[in-house]
Formats: structure tokens, C-alpha cells, sequence
């Protein structure tokens, strides 16, 4: 990786949550002498990277301007560093094209051998459609290991919290920082949120918004339940490289919850960029 990133070459990192990416990159940049600038995609949104309006002069003769995120500033005036774009598989693809597209900019706007070097690390569950991923990393099966503690987890909320006809699911998840998560389902006739989503608050509430697996399990020893249609959906958008655990007894598997829509509508595929108008005629 020293030989790449030296030779300013973008390098991606593939591994687990919890491995030390963040840390090898800094012991990297440390060992370089070059300044490290940590972007986390998958808490941002795409006009992030596109930068963000600013008042100035009349825009009509020259347009809005924009001012360039303060990392890339600081990598600018440097004129040399490390630009390290976590989390890029969880991002949403706009999100993604945006972050590319960054980092190309940031190393061409100090040209010379001291431009800043790039490398970025998806996260573990990236979709198969990872644009970063090469053909041959793309037909290699990846297992993801079933979070077993997980399971433990929900199946105790499901047995001793999940009681009468309200509450008859159960579900966990563990958070980017390791964090699990739990929830019981609220059930109502008028369509009460499923297990899943009201975990999907509960953590957000605890202050935690990114989740890296999720399972749900019933009550009365019914054991993992996969998701229904709508929460797969909501899961999808909220979460692009969430793995959920499904199966039955021993032949539990964790599978992206991509895997589960397949031909899936993907909502923020369908948003506009920064800059970008509908086609005439459209709303």
C-alpha cells in the first residue's frame, strides 16, 4: 500500500468493520510525513462533496458560487496529503459518483508530484454493483459469518419481552461501533411498525445510524424470521450494505439485504445530483 499510495495511486481497501483500516492509514500517513483527511461518505449526502452555495455577487453573469468542502481546502493548501473516503460501499451511489469524483479533483487542483495521494476503503457489505470492486472480485462468493451474538440477542428480547398479540417480534442489530441494538415490533390494526423499524429509531436514538446487520426472530421459539417486503425496502435505503441474517436452525446465513429485492428500486438512485434539472416536462 506504501508503494501505491507513493506512487499516487488510489488503493481500496476490503475488509470487516473493526480491523483497524482507519489505523493502518494513519500509522501510513504518519510514516509518509503527509497530512490524513478522513471523509465518511456514508453520512453524507452527494451536494457535500459538490459544495454548498454561498451568497456573493449578482449569480446571473458568472452563476452561484460554491464553497469546496474544508477538507479539500485543507488538502489544497497543503499541497500534499492523504484523502481517506471511508464507508464508500454503504454510501449511496450518487453519493459515491460524488466521492470519486472529489478525490479525482482534489488531486489535480495541487498538480506536481506533491498532489495529494488517495485511497479509499469501502466498508464490508458493499453491494455487488461496487463500482470500485474489479471483475474478478466481483465473481468471488463472499460469505459474510453469521453474527451469532445477534441472534442470541433477539431471540432473548423475543422471549421475554415480546408477550401478548402487540408485541410477537423481535429484532437486533449491531451498530458500526459494535453497539447492539434491540426492538419489539408494535402491531396495530391500522398497520403497526414492524420489529425492524422501530429498531431502525431505537438506534437512532441511542446515536446510532449506521447499522452493519440486523435479524429478527419471533416469539413462541419461532426462531429467525426474514423480513417482509416493506422492510426490506426500507432497510435497503436506509442501510445499502446492511447484511441480514436469515435461514432456519443451523443453516443460518448472513445475505445483503440487496440479495433480498433483487431488481430492487433503490430511491436514491432516483434523486438529482447537485446541479443537475428534470427533464422538461417533469416534476
Amino acid at each position: 500500500m506504501t508503494l501505491a499510495v507513493t506512487a499516487d495511486q488510489p488503493v481500496l481497501l476490503w475488509g470487516e468493520p473493526g480491523i483497524g483500516k482507519p489505523a493502518g492509514l494513519e500509522q501510513l500517513a504518519v510514516g509518509l510525513g503527509l497530512p490524513r483527511e478522513t471523509v465518511v461518505a456514508g453520512v453524507h449526502e452527494p451536494s457535500d462533496f459538490a459544495g454548498l452555495p454561498i451568497v456573493g455577487d449578482d449569480p446571473a453573469p458568472t452563476g452561484v458560487p460554491v464553497a469546496p468542502p474544508d477538507w479539500a481546502v485543507r488538502l489544497e493548501r497543503a499541497g500534499h496529503g492523504l484523502l481517506f473516503l471511508d464507508e464508500l460501499s454503504s454510501a449511496p451511489r450518487p453519493c459515491r459518483r460524488r466521492c470519486c469524483g472529489a478525490s479525482s479533483n482534489a488531486g489535480s487542483a495541487a498538480s506536481g508530484p506533491g498532489r495529494p495521494r488517495r485511497t479509499a476503503t469501502p466498508a464490508l457489505g458493499g453491494d455487488g454493483a461496487d463500482p470500485h470492486l474489479t471483475k474478478a472480485e466481483k465473481m468471488t462468493p463472499q460469505t459474510p459469518p453469521v453474527d451469532h451474538e445477534l441472534v442470541r440477542a433477539a431471540a432473548h428480547v423475543a422471549r421475554t419481552r415480546c408477550r401478548g398479540d402487540n408485541h410477537t417480534m423481535a429484532a437486533a442489530a449491531r451498530a458500526r461501533d459494535g453497539r447492539i441494538v434491540t426492538a419489539v415490533n408494535a402491531y396495530h390494526f391500522t398497520g403497526g411498525p414492524c420489529a425492524e423499524l422501530v429498531l431502525i429509531g431505537a438506534a437512532a436514538a441511542q446515536g446510532a445510524y449506521e447499522l452493519d446487520t440486523i435479524v429478527a426472530v419471533g416469539d413462541r421459539d419461532r426462531g429467525v424470521v426474514p423480513p417482509c417486503g416493506r422492510c426490506r425496502q426500507v432497510l435497503l435505503d436506509y442501510f445499502p450494505g446492511l447484511g441480514v441474517v436469515v435461514g432456519e436452525g443451523d443453516r443460518l446465513r448472513t445475505v445483503p439485504v440487496a440479495d433480498l429485492l433483487p431488481e430492487s428500486y433503490v430511491w436514491a438512485d432516483h434523486q438529482l445530483d447537485a446541479g443537475e434539472t428534470p427533464p422538461s416536462g417533469t416534476s
